[in-house]
């Protein structure tokens, strides 16, 4: 007790904890896929995600923050989803973009992509 009487230790409890942190990590959730950071949104998302979920604990309201934090990292999993999958469908169907595909990655690797899958999955695909 403080000199209030009240409880000192009734914001601190477990769930509180995992609101905050739910906090934290959708907000780095968020600058991550801004940033354009690969893979890291969707590992702080889910992350937010879990402990917003976590933070809820018995009660029938998550605590504060947690739905926002939560909110937060399925936006930044939907941005880094969007982003990745419209680079995907551009290399995919759009001749100018597989033409730099194929240049950058023999560039970087030294081999054509056509060689590369030859020796990696001899020519299945």
């Amino acid at each position: 007790m403080d000199f209030y009487n009240h409880d000192v230790y009734t914001n601190y409890d477990s769930h509180y904890r995992f609101a905050r942190m739910a906090k934290l990590l959708g907000v780095v959730a968020i600058l991550t896929a801004i940033s354009l950071q690969p893979f890291l949104p969707l590992i702080f998302g889910g992350m937010a995600i879990i402990f917003g979920v976590l933070s809820k604990g018995v009660n029938r309201h998550y605590r504060d923050g947690a739905k926002g934090a939560m909110i937060c990292g399925g936006i930044a999993i939907g941005i880094h989803l969007a982003i990745y999958l419209t680079a995907l469908y551009l290399i995919l169907n759009v001749p100018s973009y597989q033409q730099m595909f194929l240049q950058m990655f023999e560039q970087r690797y030294g081999m054509p992509f056509s060689e590369f899958i030859q020796s990696t999955y001899g020519g299945v695909l």
